[in-house]
């Protein structure tokens, strides 16, 4: 790597005497420079466009770990704890595998979150548990996989943003473009009608063409067998409820549809063996070794105003729920037209001029067709569907 190379992972720094062989750094003005003994005047100016100039373009040609990683693998793989590590020791912004309840964890006030929390479970009633424990239930998976959609698509827009805005790099513990490995094993095991996954299908095509694909995905490959014998250990007792034949479906999703699809859209895959895993700092060294982790054509060697159009325009959260917005579904059975006559039927929303807090208050049964213009704010927040 070359000496005047501008580094922004502070976990280099801290575990250059662990790891040797790592490009060593320095720290100037919280930003950390790869060097010799001495510093040059190519450096010097590279700190100072680092601390006082905000280019992206800058960061990305110059920051080899200021791009977004996703640590991709079977149930059970070992991926979360490999990804958290790795977003330790480099200094990287960690984002855990994503829950359907992930944009009203996001966007709610901290003082409402558990309130809001409560009533997105009980209008939504989606459980990962059931998910695996009752198959049957398609209505319940098909809505399950909307949500995560969503959430993922929001989740991994929100690292784009980071990483452009920032130039701190991103791990994120499964992504939106894997998705398509879920759509295989639930479409061989034929655990949703055709219906569901063409509307699926139709939303992910409204959703991807937005969204600037990951640099680099590493790929953690362990056997489906071995996976299913770490879930039988696991001391979670609906997890031992996934078959096999799932786990073989999602293998199968891997290796035959994303993982060779995905240089073709601009993102490096690394694979490793992870039957036996390896030290975390063995794999840093050998990604410090590659003179690049990205591919040849990619969307990130965009000059650096494209780069920030892309940025904008998931900043705005208009903009996702747009495109998140699954409500409008000729799929009848995905919707929850119990829940919503419940809500608008005992509650009401009101807010006061002095506080400006939430509460919510008992009142007379409101009329059914006003309950969109009453209580569109509530459902449109939680992302949830009307009729």
């Amino acid at each position: 790597m070359i000496a005047s190379v501008v580094c922004r992972q502070a976990g280099l720094a801290a575990v250059k005497n662990s790891i040797p062989g790592v490009t060593k750094c320095f720290s100037v003005a919280g930003f950390h420079t790869t060097t010799p003994e001495r510093s040059t005047l190519g450096e010097f100016i590279q700190t100072v466009r680092f601390k006082y100039f905000n280019n992206i373009r800058h960061n990305l040609d110059n920051d080899k770990w200021a791009k977004i990683f996703v640590v991709e693998g079977n149930i059970k793989s070992g991926k979360g704890a490999f990804a958290k590590e790795f977003a330790e020791k480099l200094d990287l912004r960690y984002f855990p595998s994503v829950e359907p309840e992930y944009q009203v964890t996001h966007n709610c006030h901290p003082e409402h979150l558990e309130r809001t929390l409560n009533l997105f479970h009980t209008i939504t009633r989606l459980s990962l548990e059931d998910f695996y424990k009752n198959p049957q239930d398609w209505p319940h998976i098909g809505r399950y996989q909307l949500e995560m959609t969503s959430a993922r698509f929001m989740q991994y827009a929100h690292a784009v943003c980071h990483l452009l805005w920032t130039g701190q790099g991103c791990v994120l513990e499964r992504g939106y473009f894997g998705l398509e490995v879920f759509e295989h094993a639930i479409r061989k095991l034929n655990l949703v009608p055709e219906k569901v996954l063409e509307h699926y299908y139709l939303m992910r095509a409204r959703m991807t063409p937005e969204l600037l694909t990951p640099q680099c995905v590493i790929y953690l490959d362990v056997e489906p067998e071995q996976c299913h014998e770490n879930l039988q250990r696991s001391g979670i007792e609906w997890e031992k409820h996934i078959p096999l034949e799932f786990l073989q479906a999602m293998d199968e999703g891997y290796n035959m549809k994303y993982l060779p699809s995905a240089p073709t859209a601009g993102t490096k895959v690394l694979r490793f063996d992870w039957t036996k895993p390896e030290a975390v700092d063995d794999i840093i060294l050998d990604l410090d070794d590659m003179p690049t982790l990205q591919e040849k054509e990619s969307k990130w060697d965009s000059h650096r105003a494209i780069l920030m159009r892309y940025n904008d325009y998931l900043a705005d959260p208009q903009n996702i729920n747009k495109l998140i917005n699954h409500q409008i579904t000729p799929v009848e059975e995905l919707w929850y037209p119990k829940w919503v006559h419940w809500a608008t039927d005992n509650f009401n929303y009101s807010r006061t001029k002095t506080n400006d807090k939430f509460y919510w208050l008992a009142e007379e049964p409101a009329r059914k067709y006003s309950y969109k213009k009453r209580y569109g704010w509530l459902f449109h927040g939680l992302n949830l569907p009307w009729r």
